[in-house]
């Protein structure tokens, strides 16, 4: 047990009066070394879990990205297949077109040979005189280019849409060579997704069986001063004491925090009726105080305070990819929407919401910031820090929305303060 534990115990001791101290029987040195050794192996379990977790992140990462391009290549195929069907009606219409005038030009053929005449050379032989043999010369010369020309652009217009008929398959084919690629990298991508889905629920199986063990030894910790906040007849000297002593406890606390902070709260508002106050106050999840009303799970105002106290009340709701609440969330869609609870919006995605508010480094974190992993341009995953080192996110599939250390995070990448 090491000493910021036993001097937080022995300080709400002292604080406290003598009819308090009646209420609990401190802790051995057998329990103190029994919870050390308990916290010892779960943090070790914690960080084998972080270090799982953290891979099976960068391949839902990953396998996001590639489910973008596969989409992309789906529209891009789409819009060309689009391009050719509307190549081929403009090419029905010129071959009407070009039947029309074939026909034209085979009926003034036909009829020159039905007829015995020449048809142009005849033009030509029925001149009267040598103006006229150059007028009729001219005009034939005229009527037989036009047929030519006539011709002539059909046929290039013909070509020209042909070719880029062609021009389109063959980038529809390049295309679909490279979805077909992308396809074969996502199923790798969800193959390990899967192995690496085996490896965290086996060691979330180790880390929950210590935790919950863990969870009633380090409830002993917290019973002193808990006894005395639950006790009617504390005073207010007494509960303020007993809240200040939580307080030093919960940096050592590894798995009930949110007992802790249920019962600091619980002071807290012990406090406010015995000095009756008569000004409505909140508290945030770490037991400040703060001015103001909170509001319930369908608005929250626009602070930090309330923004974390409506994402605490989101703990549990299960990790499920692609989806942004109100039930169920990744973890873009889970800080997309508590920020938008907030009338603060957020984009959908890791990789766009790690540009959006201002950079700040991992030693200027405040509670309300987005924490990053994975790399600064193409994160895998996000969070929200909560203060205290910690921060509270929609971890993986299998898992649910709750508070994690950023200790066991080798991949922190960026923050970004939202406001």
């Amino acid at each position: 047990m090491n000493k910021k534990i036993i001097s937080a115990i022995l300080a709400a001791a002292m604080a406290l009066n003598t009819g308090l101290v009646a209420m609990a029987t401190p802790l051995s040195d057998a329990q103190k070394q029994e919870i050390e050794q308990k916290q010892s192996e779960y943090k070790s379990a914690e960080e084998k879990l972080n270090a799982l977790e953290q891979e099976l992140q960068k391949l839902q990462g990953q396998a996001q990205e590639i489910q973008t391009l596969v989409d992309k290549n789906n529209s891009e195929i789409g819009n060309k297949e689009n391009s050719i069907k509307s190549f081929e009606k403009d090419m029905e219409e010129l071959q009407k077109d070009l039947d029309q005038k074939e026909e034209m030009y085979g009926k003034r053929i036909r009829a020159i040979y039905k007829s015995g005449n020449p048809g142009y050379v005849e033009v030509v032989l029925s001149s009267r005189n040598f103006s006229d043999l150059v007028t009729n010369v001219q005009a034939v010369g005229k009527l037989m280019n036009l047929d030519k020309q006539m011709m002539n652009e059909i046929t290039t217009k013909k070509k020209e849409i042909d070719d880029k008929k062609e021009a389109l398959k063959k980038d529809i084919n390049k295309i679909k060579e490279l979805k077909t690629e992308n396809e074969a990298k996502l199923k790798e991508l969800r193959d390990q997704e899967a192995k690496q889905k085996v490896l965290v629920n086996e060691a979330n199986e180790v880390q929950k069986n210590i935790k919950v063990d863990l969870a009633s030894k380090e409830r002993q910790m917290i019973k002193y001063p808990a006894d005395v906040i639950n006790n009617p007849s504390s005073s207010l000297n007494d509960i303020t004491a007993a809240r200040d002593s939580l307080r030093g406890i919960r940096s050592q606390i590894k798995v009930i925090d949110k007992e802790i902070v249920d019962t600091i709260e619980k002071a807290n508002s012990l406090i406010k009726q015995k000095q009756e106050q008569p000004k409505k106050v909140t508290f945030d999840r770490g037991g400040n105080q703060s001015g103001g009303s909170s509001s319930g799970n369908t608005s929250v105002g626009k602070n930090t305070s309330s923004i974390l106290s409506f994402a605490y009340s989101l703990q549990g709701k299960p990790y499920v990819y692609g989806a942004s609440g109100p039930n169920s969330f990744d973890c873009s869609g889970f800080t997309q929407y508590v920020f938008g609870k907030a009338g603060v919006g957020l984009s959908r995605t890791t990789f766009t919401q790690v540009n959006e508010g201002v950079s700040v480094s991992k030693s200027n974190l405040q509670p309300g910031d987005l924490v990053f992993f994975g790399s600064a341009s193409s994160p895998h995953h996000v969070g929200i820090y909560v203060g205290g080192g910690s921060y509270i996110h929609a971890p993986r599939t299998g898992d649910v929305v709750k508070i994690s250390s950023l200790s066991g995070r080798s991949d922190f990448s960026v923050a970004r303060r939202i406001i």
